[in-house]
């Protein structure tokens, strides 16, 4: 069943969209809006199970997380967009690219993963939706944002979203991550334009990782933010919004 999001839009042109990481929202994107949508269609929505989105009862899948942004993008008539994924929001990111790679004129990730969970990975995940259920969002989801950044503002900031984060939402998006299916394949073998913004101090995803898959990239494009953690797009809005306008004039030139 699709969920109809809520999503907020700024700007005019070649359309991108951005989806936020696990447990947040939209507002994430905020402080990148002035810069873009001088030169694009900024479309920042809320993921089902998350900010102003209706939280449904779980198990998610990344199909249906999928499914919920082409349905929002049909009812924008957006016919396609660039993607951006930022960590949970690169697995739907890269679930559209699967499903749906007629919608997509470029795809970027940004803090994300292409691999699956490691079976100890997706333990974890499973044994926090227990947790969840039982204690509601508990120490476990409240200790992130020190994983997220090293930024005390930025740690507060996220912190406040993950507050007013739904029970159930968490739960469901729990269950869509620790399924998701490997896709650094089907990432690498993308005929689209492809970037990959990194924060060289991650915590969660390790600039090592990506620098890996960079550079088996067909156009190797890794952006690595200096002075970033999990969080680039509020440690260093700058320099994402400037990553992002470079690959957004890419395509416009390439198109």
């Amino acid at each position: 069943m699709t969920t109809k999001l809520y999503v907020e839009e700024f700007g005019n042109g070649l359309p991108i969209t951005l989806l936020h990481g696990y447990p947040l929202d939209h507002s994430i994107w905020m402080e990148l809006v002035p810069q873009i949508e001088k030169e694009a269609r900024l479309i920042l929505p809320d993921l089902r199970g998350h900010g102003k989105s209706p939280a449904l009862q779980g198990p998610y899948s990344m199909l249906e997380m999928a499914e919920d942004v082409v349905g929002m993008w049909d009812s924008l008539g957006v016919e396609k967009s660039v993607i951006g994924g930022h960590s949970m929001g690169g697995y739907v990111a890269l679930a559209l690219a699967r499903y749906f790679p007629e919608r997509l004129a470029g795809l970027t990730l940004v803090a994300s993963r292409t691999n699956a969970d490691a079976p100890e990975k997706r333990k974890a995940r499973l044994e926090s939706i227990e947790d969840v259920r039982k204690n509601g969002i508990g120490d476990a989801i409240l200790s992130m944002p020190e994983k997220l950044s090293y930024n005390n503002s930025v740690q507060k900031f996220c912190r406040e979203i993950i507050l007013d984060a739904s029970q159930v939402g968490v739960m469901g998006v729990l269950a869509a991550m620790a399924d998701r299916p490997d896709s650094l394949d089907l990432f690498l073998g993308l005929e689209i334009p492809s970037m990959i913004i990194a924060g060289q101090n991650d915590q969660i995803v390790p600039i090592e990782s990506l620098r890996s898959v960079a550079q088996k990239m067909k156009r190797p494009w890794l952006v690595e933010i200096s002075n970033a953690g999990h969080m680039p797009m509020l440690e260093e809005p700058k320099e994402v919004a400037s990553a992002l306008l470079a690959f957004i004039q890419f395509i416009k030139e390439n198109n």
